[in-house]
């Protein structure tokens, strides 16, 4: 009764203490047609971060999000994945890449969140039962223009005049990829890469219990 307790306790204080906004199929047009394109564009490509401005917000997607930020004071973001397993976290744009060049000013608290996330995730049944491991995106996945990532974490500030270039897109009115507020985006915005395996079979997804289980090895708390 005690962990029971405990872990109610947990979740009562995370639901009274935090703003939580959860959007479960941001590109539901892609879910339903079974691809990561909405139409002929990916929503991972379609920010105005080191991108052409003919090629952004060309989605719903990205619309929708960016809406969505313009509006809420983010602190932390989590975008879910899969087809490896990684957590990872900025920088993970081409102008940031190379030795050295991926560290972040915010690496530090990067860092100690990721590693945090890989140690209460634990090992799963991938990878030769690894944790997550956990690095900027730029050498632990790779780097890409247009990406959501870099966008919520540094549109506003990041080298303006190189890195952030109003979109032109149909129907969607360019001065809403005008950040002026320097505050804006300032978003410590984590990759999680799931599983390597992007349709895991569905004994491998785990329990609703594994939420209150910190490194959880077993099967149900995987």
């Amino acid at each position: 009764k005690a962990v029971r307790s405990a872990r109610l306790l947990w979740l009562h204080r995370l639901a009274m203490t935090r703003s939580l906004i959860v959007m479960p199929t941001a590109n539901a047009l892609g879910y339903y047609k079974n691809t990561s394109e909405e139409g002929h564009t990916d929503p991972n490509r379609d920010f105005p971060f080191m991108q052409n401005a003919e090629k952004c917000m060309q989605t719903l997607t990205a619309r929708a999000l960016n809406e969505l930020f313009r509006d809420h004071l983010f602190q932390i973001a989590i975008t879910f994945h899969g087809g490896m397993q990684a957590i990872a976290y900025e920088w993970g744009s081409p102008n940031h890449q190379g030795k050295g060049k991926d560290v972040s000013p915010d690496d530090t608290a990067q860092a100690k969140i990721a590693g945090a996330m890989a140690s209460y995730g634990g090992k799963g049944d991938y990878s030769s039962n690894r944790k997550y491991p956990a690095r900027p995106m730029n050498s632990l996945v790779y780097p890409v223009n247009g990406g959501m990532e870099d966008w919520a974490y540094a549109a506003t500030w990041d080298d303006l005049k190189k890195t952030v270039t109003p979109c032109k897109a149909n129907g969607y009115p360019s001065d809403r990829t005008v950040y002026e507020n320097k505050g804006m985006l300032r978003i410590l915005n984590i990759l999680v890469e799931t599983s390597d395996n992007k349709r895991p079979k569905e004994s491998d997804l785990g329990a609703p219990i594994g939420v209150f289980l910190p490194g959880a090895t077993d099967h149900a708390g995987n």
